[in-house]
């Protein structure tokens, strides 16, 4: 969907949504980057799986949602960025 006429380009309706959306990707990135990049984060699952299983597990998947969250709020910034544009026909 792109805004369509002017009443639309000026209220441009749910871009408060999207922008909610790419600042908290980009939160849970920086989270996810930064903080809870050590096995010892959740000790309850340490102590479930033991130290080497939840070790290589945790150093597995903080790749794959760093991947998730940064490259979605660059997809969603894209959105933002496109809907808005204004148009002539």
């Amino acid at each position: 969907m792109r805004c369509v006429g002017e009443r639309q380009w000026s209220s441009k309706p749910g871009r408060e949504h999207i922008t909610f959306l790419i600042h908290a990707n980009l939160c849970c990135w920086l989270v996810a980057t930064f903080c809870k990049s050590r096995a010892q984060f959740r000790p309850v699952h340490l102590n479930l799986f033991g130290v080497w299983p939840w070790t290589v597990l945790t150093h597995a998947s903080i790749p794959l949602t760093i991947f998730l969250h940064f490259h979605s709020s660059i997809c969603l910034f894209e959105v933002w960025k496109n809907t808005y544009k204004f148009r002539p026909d």
